[in-house]
C-alpha cells in the first residue's frame, strides 16, 4: 500500500511540474470576436505628409507580397484609413494616426493562421525613425483581440512614468514570443517650456502672470460681445498672425510687470523645447500609464511573463521611479478569474467533506473517498499536454465537474466496502471483492462518459478553444482516475485504517499503564 500511495503521488507532483514549468500553460479566454489583421500607425510630429503617405503605402506593398506568399485566399480584401488608428481596443484619431486593415477568412478557406499571417507580414515591415508607435497583429479572436498583457504604473510625477514605462517596454521585448508593446502615454508635439529666471521674480512677476500675458496674446482675448442682427460676435485682440507664427519674435515680446513697466520677454524668462503628452490618464487619484503586449501563445504564455516581471524586476524599477504597480485589462482578469476559483475549489472540497461525513457518518471515510480528486486533476493536466492545449477558464469548471464524477466513482467503491466491514469480514478480503465486484460499474460508467465527449477533442473550428478544454479535462482526468480509483483507494484505506488500529492500540497501552500504577500516599510515623 505504502509503495503504491508513493507512486501516485508522485504522479500528481510530476504532473504539477509541467504547470509549474510552463510545458503546459495557463492562458483564460473569456470572449471571442471576428478574426482580422491590422496594422496601426502613430507617426512623430516631425513626420511630413509624404512621409506619412510612403509608410502607408509600404504597409500595403507588404501586405500584398506577404498575401502573396502566404496565400491569397487568407484576406477578404484591406482597407487603409487615414487620421484613424486603434490601440488596445481604444480608437484614436488625428493626422498623425494612420492603420490597415483586412478582415481574415475562416478555416475552411484559409492556408495559414492569423497569428502566422500578422508574425510575416510584421517581419516585412521595416520601420522608419518618423513612425513613434507602430502595432501588427491580430484584432479579435480570443479574448475579442484585448492586449495578452496589460500593466499599469502610478506615480506622482510625469516624468517619472514615462521612464518607468520605457523600460518596462524594454523588459517586456527582451521576453520571446512577446511583440506590439506599447503604453498610451505616448509623447505628444514638441512644447515650448517657459521659465521665469531670478531676475523676472525680482521685478514680481509669477508663472501665472506670465502665462496669462501670453496666451492673451497668442490665443487672444474677448473685449466686446457685438450683438448685430440677432447674431453675437465675440471681439478678441492678439497679436497679428505674422508675429504668433514668427517664433523669432517671442524672445521680443513686451511683458508688463506688476510696476507698469515693460521688458523683453528674454530679460525675464527662459525658453527651451520638451516633448509633451497629448493625454494624461489617472488612476486611483495618481497618475497613470498602462503598457500593453501581445504574445504568441506557442512561444511563451503571459501569466508567466507578468509573474517573472513581478518577482524578478519590478521591486528596484519601482523604488528607482518612486512608482506603484498594478494590472489591468485582461491580466487583472485573469488574476481575479483565478482568485475567484482557488477559492470556490477550497469551499467545494469543503462541501463535499462534510457530505460525505453527514452520509457515512465517520471522519476518516470521506477523506479515502475524496483522495481521488488530486488523481483526476493528474490526468486532466497531463492530457492538456499530450494535446497542447492550455489551461483556460473553461478547463477550470470542467475540473469542478470532473470532481463530481471522480467522486461519484469512489462513493460506489467504498460505500461497498463499508457495508463488508461493518459485518466483521476481514479488510483485506473486502478490499479485493469490493474491486471486484464493483469493477465493471465503475469502468463502464467512465467509459461512456469518456465516449460522449471524446470527439468533442477533435473540434477544429474557431470555438474550439471553448469546447475542446472542457472534454480533455474530463475525458483524461477521469480515465486515469478510474485506473488510480481502483488501485489507490484501496491502497490509502488499507493505511488509513491500519493507523487507526495503531493509534488505538496506543491509546488503550497508555490508559491500561496509568490504571496499573495508581497514585499511592504513605503516611509514616502514624500509629495503626
Amino acid at each position: 500500500p505504502g509503495a503504491t500511495i508513493c507512486a501516485a503521488v508522485g504522479g500528481t507532483i510530476c504532473a504539477m511540474s509541467l504547470v509549474a514549468s510552463q510545458h503546459v500553460g495557463i492562458n483564460f479566454i473569456t470572449g471571442f470576436d471576428i478574426e482580422k489583421i491590422a496594422a496601426n500607425v502613430e507617426y512623430s510630429a516631425a513626420a511630413t505628409d509624404a512621409e506619412k503617405r510612403a509608410f502607408t503605402t509600404h504597409l500595403e506593398d507588404t501586405l500584398h507580397s506577404t498575401a502573396d506568399r502566404l496565400g491569397a485566399g487568407n484576406l477578404l480584401t484591406w482597407v487603409t484609413r487615414e487620421n484613424l488608428a486603434q490601440f488596445n481596443t481604444e480608437r484614436v484619431t488625428g493626422r498623425q494616426f494612420a492603420s490597415v486593415e483586412a478582415p481574415y477568412a475562416y478555416e475552411e478557406s484559409r492556408t495559414a493562421t492569423p497569428l502566422e499571417f500578422s508574425n510575416a507580414w510584421r517581419a516585412a515591415i521595416t520601420q522608419p525613425a518618423y513612425v513613434e508607435q507602430l502595432t501588427v497583429g491580430v484584432d479579435g479572436g480570443a479574448n475579442n483581440g484585448q492586449a495578452d498583457i496589460t500593466l499599469v504604473l502610478r506615480g506622482d510625477d510625469i516624468e517619472s512614468l514615462k521612464a518607468g514605462a520605457d523600460e518596462v517596454a524594454e523588459l517586456l521585448d527582451a521576453y520571446e514570443g512577446v511583440s506590439n508593446v506599447t503604453n498610451d502615454l505616448p509623447y505628444g508635439k514638441d512644447q515650448l517650456i517657459y521659465e521665469l529666471t531670478p531676475q523676472g521674480r525680482a521685478l514680481g512677476l509669477t508663472s501665472e502672470d506670465l502665462g496669462a500675458q501670453l496666451h492673451a496674446a497668442y490665443a487672444g482675448r474677448r473685449v466686446q460681445i457685438f450683438n448685430q442682427n440677432q447674431a453675437e460676435l465675440e471681439v478678441r485682440v492678439m497679436l497679428p498672425d505674422r508675429e504668433r507664427e514668427d517664433l523669432a519674435s517671442l524672445n521680443a515680446f513686451p511683458v508688463r510687470t506688476p510696476s507698469g513697466a515693460f521688458v523683453p520677454l528674454s530679460n525675464v524668462a527662459r525658453l527651451y523645447n520638451r516633448r509633451g503628452v497629448d493625454t494624461i490618464r489617472h488612476q486611483d487619484s495618481q497618475l497613470a500609464i498602462r503598457i500593453f503586449a501581445d504574445v504568441d501563445p506557442e512561444v511563451n504564455n503571459a501569466m508567466a511573463i507578468t509573474a517573472d516581471l513581478r518577482e524578478v524586476h519590478m521591486d528596484a524599477l519601482l523604488d528607482r521611479y518612486n512608482l506603484a504597480f498594478g494590472l489591468s485589462g485582461k491580466s487583472a482578469n485573469d488574476e481575479r478569474i483565478l482568485s475567484t476559483m482557488a477559492q470556490g475549489s477550497v469551499l467545494t472540497l469543503i462541501l463535499i467533506y462534510l457530505i460525505l461525513a453527514w452520509v457515512f457518518s465517520s471522519y476518516l471515510w470521506p477523506l479515502a473517498i475524496m483522495m481521488a480528486i488530486p488523481f483526476g486533476i493528474t490526468g486532466a493536466i497531463v492530457g492538456h499536454w499530450l494535446t497542447g492545449y492550455e489551461i483556460g477558464a473553461m478547463s477550470l469548471l470542467a475540473f469542478f465537474a470532473l470532481t463530481g464524477i471522480v467522486v461519484n466513482d469512489s462513493i460506489v467503491l467504498i460505500s461497498f466496502m463499508k457495508r463488508d466491514v461493518e459485518s466483521g469480514r476481514p479488510l483485506r478480503a473486502v478490499l479485493h471483492d469490493a474491486v471486484i465486484a464493483r469493477f465493471r460499474a465503475i469502468v463502464l460508467t467512465s467509459l461512456t462518459t469518456v465516449a460522449g465527449l471524446l470527439p468533442l477533442i477533435f473540434e477544429t473550428s474557431s470555438l474550439s478553444f471553448y469546447i475542446a478544454p472542457i472534454a480533455v479535462t474530463i475525458c483524461f482526468g477521469l480515465g486515469l482516475a478510474t485506473l488510480l480509483v481502483m488501485l489507490v483507494i484501496p491502497a490509502l484505506v488499507l493505511l488509513l485504517e491500519g493507523a487507526r488500529v495503531r493509534i488505538g492500540t496506543l491509546r488503550d497501552r497508555a490508559l491500561n499503564r496509568t490504571t496499573s500504577h495508581p497514585l499511592s500516599a504513605t503516611s509514616e510515623g502514624t500509629s495503626p
